[in-house]
């Protein structure tokens, strides 16, 4: 029996084919949460965006609110990528 040698960056290259592929089929939908562009006029403007990040609404957006949001949307993503990986295994 002859033995596969991969490399980290084969495997990674071999997943994200295939990944690539599933979605490409139409087989996962990845939910889009809602944007900071409320009117949906395809232009975020400042008060837009400041809202988007103001998380307790009072006004100012503080560092660690920030922080928060980005995690949140980080969180979100990894969720997204682990359901299509399991999908695939």
């Amino acid at each position: 029996m002859k033995k596969l040698i991969l490399t980290e960056s084969d495997i990674t290259k071999i997943i994200k084919k295939s990944i690539e592929k599933q979605l490409n089929e139409d087989k996962f939908n990845i939910e889009v949460e809602e944007g900071a562009d409320e009117n949906e006029n395809g232009i975020i403007s400042k008060d837009e965006l400041h809202k988007h990040f103001d998380l307790d609404d009072d006004g100012q957006v503080t560092p660690d609110e920030y922080d928060d949001h980005i995690d949140d949307h980080v969180k979100k993503l990894t969720s997204e990528v682990k359901k299509i990986i399991s999908k695939l295994s």
